[in-house]
């Protein structure tokens, strides 16, 4: 006689199955804006991150983006860039491996956690000791960097019309991929910082037969197949993803800079060809005013091709914290695959009950049936 599931069994699997979504934070280590303190003290570090892990898994997110390369330097041992003068007074080699650190917090307390790189752009802001690193990208290859912008705005970018300079960028992504159990990798500043951009010499030495804008964008894209591509076939299981501009092309409702135009970011290309296994656009609008929130929202699942589409938001905007509960019912009546606020230090005091319980993040069925580890210890 076939044995028939216990109703309450079946109704739980079921809810479990319809409610699982992606509720992600970005925890940025970038000018310190969310960790590590303003401190050099091993144990004060450790337990400021811990707080952050405890306080996200409280609130019923279930991943972490956590920030690991800015400024071109590194949150963990690397033979490729230097390690991150947040750590360290001296600029010498930490006392422990942050990252390693970030990822048992992760299993402790039941989180995914992502690798989030900033990739092109090498160098912002007025912390000049970075750039006079030895070790530095900008010290030793300054054949492949471009300055853009003047004065305190000026910033630092990689030439990714010059293949080294792409390589260079996947190598520090597929170092990563191979020294660390990480659930995912994901990509920002994956674009060029605007039209005027100094590449005249490299577009001019490429011979190229595409135009100025196509060949920049062939460049982005070339960069993040081969770097699928090699996080693939370290570990295929590894969630490669990226952090595009929030409007991809002008849409009724919703218009301004487009990413595909101003930045060279064709992104629907990396989800239709399988390049990204999922993409956070930044959608840092409210959800009343144009470019609206949920236009965009619409926009981006409806083109998901398959993969996941994170909504990425913005949680330093008030008009955009204040309305979460109706950017949360937004995520959920698209069919988004979740949502992603920027950044922790703006929802570390702010309750979330439209998280009424913890769920897993959204299933990536393409890359394979096998079930990870479970998490070390739920609270």
């Amino acid at each position: 006689m076939r044995k028939i599931l216990p109703l309450l069994l079946f109704l739980t699997i079921l809810n479990f199955a319809q409610t699982r979504e992606t509720r992600a934070v970005w925890v940025a280590t970038n000018f310190r804006l969310d960790w590590p303190p303003p401190v050099y003290d091993e144990i004060e570090q450790k337990l400021a991150l811990d707080e952050i892990f405890k306080t996200i898994r409280e609130k019923n997110f279930n991943t972490v983006y956590f920030q690991v390369v800015v400024k071109a330097t590194a949150f963990y041992p690397s033979a490729i860039l230097p390690p991150s003068l947040y750590l360290t007074e001296d600029g010498g080699r930490p006392s422990y491996d942050a990252l390693q650190y970030a990822i048992s917090l992760a299993r402790h307390y039941g989180l995914e956690l992502h690798a989030w790189i900033n990739t092109a752009r090498v160098f912002s802001g007025d912390e000049y000791e970075f750039i006079q690193l030895p070790e530095h990208v900008v010290n030793k290859h300054p054949d492949w960097i471009v300055t853009y912008g003047k004065g305190r705005a000026k910033s630092y970018w990689l030439n990714f019309g010059v293949p080294g300079a792409r390589e260079f960028m996947i190598s520090v992504a597929t170092e990563i991929a191979r020294n660390y159990d990480i659930d995912g990798i994901q990509f920002d500043f994956l674009r060029y910082p605007g039209k005027n951009f100094r590449d005249d010499a490299t577009f001019a030495a490429a011979g190229d037969s595409l135009n100025l804008n196509d060949w920049r964008r062939e460049n982005i894209n070339a960069f993040i197949r081969d770097a699928y591509d090699s996080i693939k076939s370290v570990n295929r299981l590894i969630k490669v993803g990226a952090a595009p501009f929030g409007i991809y092309k002008n849409i009724p409702g919703a218009k301004g800079a487009e990413s595909f135009s101003f930045v060279y970011q064709d992104s629907r290309k990396w989800l239709e060809n399988g390049w990204v296994d999922y993409l956070v656009p930044q959608i840092y609008w409210d959800i009343e005013t144009n470019p609206r929130f949920d236009s965009l929202a619409y926009d981006w699942t409806k083109n998901a091709f398959g993969r996941n589409v994170v909504l990425g938001v913005a949680a330093y905007k008030r008009p955009v914290l204040t309305k979460k509960k109706q950017v949360i019912e937004i995520m959920r009546k698209t069919g988004a695959a979740g949502i992603a606020f920027f950044r922790y230090g703006f929802i570390k005091n702010v309750e979330f009950p439209e998280f009424e319980k913890f769920v897993y993040p959204k299933e990536m069925p393409w890359l394979d049936s096998a079930s990870p580890e479970p998490p070390e210890n739920f609270i």
